[in-house]
């Protein structure tokens, strides 16, 4: 069959030109087309694909963007709270300053009070000794 030259046509190879036949050529143009028509099918899902992960990543950027803004305005808020406790804690301890003296005073007026409690403890205690030494001499 090889030496036959209707064998080599039927084949699809036209001897002539060297050319395929046109049998060949539709089912090259019937491949090509199905070829063109996936890459085309491929590079459409790819671009959805990659348009679907950018829009991730932008939504996810946005996101953090928002996060960032509301951390921002929450320690904002926090500043002004430990400023107005700042401001307040000086007041508090000016004021304290200014009735030190004052609790200084009282400490002094409760150490004599003390003292003084310790004296009307003692002279009654002795009073009670001398009366009851008083009763028993005028009992004799």
């Amino acid at each position: 069959m090889a030496d036959d030259p209707d064998a080599e046509m039927s084949m699809g190879c036209d001897e002539a030109h060297g050319e395929p036949s046109s049998a060949e050529a539709t089912d090259n143009d019937n491949t090509t087309s199905f070829i063109d028509q996936l890459s085309t099918g491929m590079f459409d899902k790819l671009s959805v694909f990659l348009h679907g992960e950018l829009q991730v990543t932008s939504d996810d950027y946005k996101l953090l963007q928002e996060m960032n803004e509301v951390t921002s305005e929450k320690y904002s808020q926090m500043k002004q709270v430990t400023s107005t406790l700042s401001q307040s804690i000086d007041e508090v301890n000016r004021k304290y300053d200014s009735l030190k003296p004052y609790m200084e005073q009282i400490d002094v007026i409760e150490s004599r009070v003390e003292q003084l409690e310790q004296a009307a403890y003692n002279l009654d205690h002795y009073s009670r000794r001398l009366e009851a030494k008083f009763k028993s001499l005028e009992r004799r």
